[in-house]
């Protein structure tokens, strides 16, 4: 916390209910982007395949006529 500011924890520290908890996870901003990334191409791939699906539907999709 920067100097001037206030604690936003104060309210809960003076009712002495305030507790420091350790997170059990190793969260850090790089493993959370490395995620974010791997997640994407796992997306990624998965709507290419599914592009390549939908376009062979279109291209070998008959239409009825009413004739």
């Amino acid at each position: 916390m920067l100097s001037g500011e206030a604690d936003p924890y104060a309210a809960p520290k003076a009712m002495g209910i305030f507790k420091m908890l350790e997170s059990p996870k190793d969260i850090t901003t790089t493993s959370v982007a490395k995620r974010i990334i791997a997640n994407h191409e796992v997306y990624e791939k998965r709507n290419a395949k599914k592009n390549e699906s939908e376009k062979r539907y279109y291209a070998e999709k008959k239409y009825v006529s009413g004739d």
